[in-house]
């Protein structure tokens, strides 16, 4: 129950984080790391959802 929680947790911060990325970054005018910052967000977002769903 406490993982759940944490990954629940973890789940809305990279959730906003991913907001916040792709509000403010557009990924081809931007540099490497805030480009590849932004893929991690997508994925972790991604890989969030399908741990809910279980």
């Amino acid at each position: 129950m406490e993982l759940f929680i944490m990954y629940f947790f973890l789940c809305i911060f990279n959730i906003i984080l991913y907001l916040f990325l792709f509000l403010h970054i557009q990924c081809l005018g931007a540099q490497w790391i805030e480009c590849s910052m932004f893929i991690a967000g997508v994925v972790a977002v991604i890989l969030c959802i399908l741990l809910l769903r279980q």
